[in-house]
């Protein structure tokens, strides 16, 4: 994506909201050099595999709510919406979503200052 902004909220009792906007455009491009959406790619959306959207032109917004449920255990509810311009494939402002819920546990240590 070419142009993004988000903004981190942090709330009392280690709670944290995250909102952020994405949106890019890669016209005439092969369907090799599009724009995709997945897991392990530059624009995730929650629910979608690798390589099984591409896109011409696309916004996505994204936004979640984390806390502590205890002092061990951290809750994230999370969702992603992209919207969609492909016409080799019939898009024009195509909407596509998905929500998720993770659990994270603190990891003991310090990351590397390599």
């Amino acid at each position: 994506m070419e142009r993004r902004l988000g903004k981190n909220f942090f709330l009392p009792s280690f709670q944290q909201i995250q909102l952020s906007a994405a949106g890019g455009r890669d016209a005439d491009a092969d369907r090799f050099s599009k724009i995709t959406f997945g897991y392990y790619g530059d624009n995730p959306i929650i629910g979608f595999s690798s390589g099984t959207l591409r896109a011409e032109k696309a916004a996505i917004v994204r936004a979640s709510y984390g806390f502590m449920v205890s002092s061990a255990f951290r809750l994230v509810g999370e969702y992603d919406h992209a919207f969609v311009w492909d016409s080799a494939s019939g898009f024009s402002g195509a909407s596509f979503g998905g929500a998720g819920i993770k659990g994270l546990i603190p990891g003991r240590g310090r990351p590397s200052s390599s």
